[in-house]
C-alpha cells in the first residue's frame, strides 16, 4: 500500500536519500514507498543501490529490495531472476558486518533464486549461516508450528536451501561438495536458537538426508533426535510429522521413532501423518514385508503406552486406508487392517473409551460386505456414545441399513442404547430404513427403545 511516486520521480542519484527520508514518515504510505518502488521498478532500485558504497544506512533498503525480488509479480519473473543473479554478484564484495542487516532478504532470495546461475552458492550459504541471527528463545510448541517457524527463519532458510542443493546434485548423480558437507555439520552442531531452527529443518528431511549421508544421520543428527531433552522431543515430533518416513530411517533411528510415537499427543495438524508413519510399519509387518524398523508388535506396545490422541488418529488413518490402493475395502480389511486390529490393538478394558466410538463406527461401516464379520470382531472395543460424541453420519451415508439391517440394529443398540447419554440427529431416518429393509424388526424392542430415545 506504499506510494512509490516520490522515489520514482527523484533522480537516480537521489532515490536512496528520498527513500531514507520517507522511511521516517508517520504516514504508512510514505514509509512503504521504497517497498512499492522495488516492486514497480526493480531495475531502477538495483541501479540506485549498486551505485552507492555499502553502509549500515543502506542495509535495510537492500533487505527490502531483496525481499521484493523474491516475491515480485509473476509478470516480471525473468527480470527479477536476472537482478537476483546480479545482486549476489554485487554483494559478494560486502563484508559480513554489512551483510548482517540484509540477511533476512538474502536468505529468502537464495532460497527462491535460480541458484544454478548464482556464482559461489556454497560460499553464500556458508556466509549466511555464519550471520544468521539467534532469535529469542521460545517454546517448541507443536511439531507443525515448530517446523513452520524454522522454515520462516533465516537459519531455517539456509538449511532448507542447502538440502535443495543436495537434491540438485543428486539428480545428476553427483555427491555433495566438501563445503556443503562442512556446512551441514555446522548446522547440526551450532548452539542457540539458530541451531535449533536449522536442526528442525534437518529432522523434517531426515529420510532424504539418509540417502545423501547415512553416516551423518547416524553420528550427528541421530543423537540430537534421540536426546531426552526438550529439543530432542521437538525434533522427534518434526521427524514423525514429515510424510513419509523411509524404511531406512526407521531402522537407523528405531528407538527415537518409538519414543516419538509414545510422546505424540495427536492434537495438531501433523497427528494423522504421525499415525500413518506408525501404521505403515505395522501393516507392512502384517503383510510379511520385513523392511521397517518397527514390527506390528512394537506398534501394539506403542498403542498401549501412547496418548489417546495417537489412538484416535490411528483409527482415522485406518478408515482412510480401507479405500486406498487398487484393492477393495473388503480386501484391505481381510488382508491387513482386520488382522492387525485383531492381533495388536489393546484389548484391555481401559482402552474401550467413548472418545473412540465415532472412529470405530466410521471404520466398521467402511468395510463393505465384510461389515457383519468386522462388527463382530470390533464389538468388544466399541463403547456407547457419551459426552457429545454421538455422530451417526457414517451409518446414515452408507448402505449398511439396507444390506445388513440386523447387524446395523445391533451396532445402533451398542452405541445409542441405554448406556449412552447422547441425542442423535438422523436416528429416526436410519430406523425407518432398517424396517423398510427387514419388516420384522419393527416389533424388536431395541428398535422401539431407540425410536423413543431419539425423539424423547
Amino acid at each position: 500500500s506504499g506510494d512509490p511516486k516520490p522515489i520514482a520521480e527523484a533522480a537516480t542519484s537521489n532515490r536512496l536519500q528520498v527513500a531514507r527520508h520517507l522511511a521516517q514518515s508517520v504516514e504508512i504510505e510514505a514509509r512503504e514507498g521504497w517497498s512499492a518502488y522495488c516492486g514497480l521498478d526493480p531495475e531502477g532500485a538495483f541501479h540506485a543501490l549498486s551505485g552507492e558504497k555499502p553502509s549500515p544506512a543502506n542495509g535495510g533498503l537492500w533487505n527490502t529490495f531483496l525481499e521484493a525480488l523474491a516475491f515480485g509479480e509473476q509478470s516480471n519473473t525473468q527480470v527479477r531472476e536476472e537482478l537476483a543473479v546480479q545482486s549476489f554478484r554485487h554483494l559478494r564484495q560486502f563484508d559480513p558486518k554489512a551483510l548482517t542487516s540484509m540477511v533476512s532478504g538474502l536468505s529468502l532470495l537464495i532460497f527462491r533464486a535460480p541458484r544454478e546461475r548464482v556464482a559461489y552458492t556454497a560460499d553464500w550459504l556458508d556466509r549466511l549461516w555464519k550471520i544468521a541471527p539467534d532469535p529469542l528463545p521460545d517454546s517448541f510448541g507443536s511439531s507443525s508450528d515448530w517446523y513452520d517457524r524454522a522454515i520462516n527463519s533465516e537459519a531455517g532458510k539456509v538449511a532448507e536451501t542447502l538440502l535443495l542443493e543436495f537434491e540438485a546434485r543428486q539428480k545428476i548423480a553427483a555427491k555433495p561438495i566438501r563445503a556443503q558437507r562442512r556446512l551441514l555439520c555446522r548446522i547440526c552442531r551450532r548452539k542457540g536458537m539458530a541451531g535449533q531452527l536449522g536442526r528442525a529443518v534437518l529432522a523434517h528431511h531426515v529420510s532424504f538426508l539418509a540417502t545423501v549421508d547415512r553416516q551423518f544421520v547416524v553420528e550427528d543428527l541421530g543423537p540430537r533426535i534421540s536426546a531426552t531433552d526438550e529439543e530432542g522431543a521437538a525434533l522427534r515430533a518434526v521427524m514423525l510429522g514429515a510424510s513419509p518416513l523411509s524404511p531406512e530411517v526407521t531402522r537407523l533411528l528405531s528407538d527415537a521413532v518409538k519414543l516419538g510415537l509414545i510422546e505424540s499427543s495427536g492434537d495438531d495438524l501433523s497427528g494423522l501423518t504421525v499415525a500413518a508413519n506408525m501404521l505403515r510399519m505395522a501393516l507392512a509387518d502384517v503383510r510379511g514385508q520385513a523392511q521397517w524398523g518397527l514390527t506390528a508388535g512394537d506398534v501394539a506396545q506403542i498403542l498401549k503406552r501412547g496418548q489417546q490422541g495417537l489412538r484416535v488418529d490411528a483409527l482415522d488413518v485406518l478408515r482412510r486406508w480401507l479405500d486406498e490402493g487398487e484393492a477393495s475395502a473388503e480386501e484391505n480389511w481381510r488382508t491387513a487392517i482386520g488382522p492387525f486390529l485383531d492381533a495388536h490393538w489393546p484389548k484391555e478394558r481401559a482402552y474401550r473409551d467413548s472418545s473412540l466410538t465415532r472412529h470405530w463406527v466410521e471404520l466398521v461401516t467402511g468395510t463393505g460386505t465384510e461389515f457383519p464379520a468386522a462388527f463382530q470382531q470390533l464389538r468388544p472395543y466399541i463403547a456407547p456414545f457419551q459426552g457429545g460424541y454421538g455422530s451417526l453420519d457414517s451409518i446414515a451415508t452408507s448402505q449398511i441399513p439396507e444390506k445388513f439391517p440386523s447387524e446395523a440394529l445391533e451396532l445402533l443398540w451398542l452405541v445409542c442404547g441405554p448406556e449412552s447419554r447422547d441425542r442423535f440427529y438422523g436416528l429416526p431416518e436410519i430406523v425407518d430404513r432398517l424396517v423398510a429393509a427387514e419388516s420384522c424388526l419393527e416389533v424388536d424392542r431395541r428398535l422401539q427403545w431407540l425410536i423413543q430415545h431419539a425423539t424423547g
